[in-house]
């Protein structure tokens, strides 16, 4: 959507609208806490933030593009090109993967399965960047790391978004069945491209590792 159009849009209007006004009322609660009230509001003011980043987010997707976006989120989070297309590869190649995929399973993209191309890219970029991230980790080789503590994470969450839009393949009507369908081949697509493509990349190409606060590592995600 272009800013020309969605700027005539009356439900984007209201939307914009609702969300600043929002964010408004919000910041002067916390500025009246903070002093006014001499209330410690450090948390409040993390969350208020984080607000504001979704907020930002969401319209820079709506003009830009998810592509765009995506890659441009990715390239803030890590800071450096190499790891940024190394998280990104394993998307591409499960897309890759869907034509004959969908072929196989004899499933056709139409207007109502549009839908799962922005849930797909959303989910596949997190396994990309969770591995990533725990192979920047030192002091273990990166190919070895990706396989345990964060590998089982992934696989698990994975494994859960599967069954999850699998069980619509249950459904009666056809275009939630594709729906289904559709959904569970592209996120097991990615989990097979995260797992094979990712760790070989990753003993071929050498990624310098930097410390763990430098990746949005806690002390809890750190420990095996």
């Amino acid at each position: 959507m272009s800013p020309q159009i969605a700027l005539h849009d009356p439900v984007f209007r209201d939307y914009f609208w609702i969300v600043l006004i929002s964010l408004a009322i919000a910041g002067a609660v916390l500025g009246f806490l903070r002093f006014v009230l001499k209330k410690e509001t450090a948390s409040m003011f993390k969350t208020y933030c984080s607000w504001i980043l979704i907020a930002g987010i969401g319209f820079t997707v709506l003009f830009l593009g998810r592509i765009p976006t995506i890659v441009g989120v990715t390239l803030v989070h890590f800071r450096r090109l190499k790891p940024t297309w190394m998280a990104l590869l394993p998307l591409g190649v499960a897309a890759l993967w869907m034509v004959p995929c969908m072929a196989l399973f004899g499933v056709q993209m139409n207007i109502a399965n549009l839908i799962v191309i922005p849930l797909f890219m959303g989910m596949a970029i997190d396994n990309g960047i969770h591995l990533v991230d725990r192979a920047l980790e030192p002091p273990r080789v990166a190919s070895e790391r990706i396989t345990q503590s964060t590998g089982k994470a992934v696989v698990l969450a994975t494994l859960t978004t599967i069954a999850g839009f699998g069980s619509l393949m249950v459904a009666r009507h056809a275009g939630i069945f594709s729906f289904g369908l559709l959904l569970a081949l592209s996120v097991t697509c990615n989990l097979v491209a995260v797992f094979t493509v990712l760790p070989l990349l990753l003993r071929v190409v050498r990624l310098k590792t930097v410390a763990p606060n430098a990746v949005g590592m806690t002390p809890t995600m750190r420990a095996d």
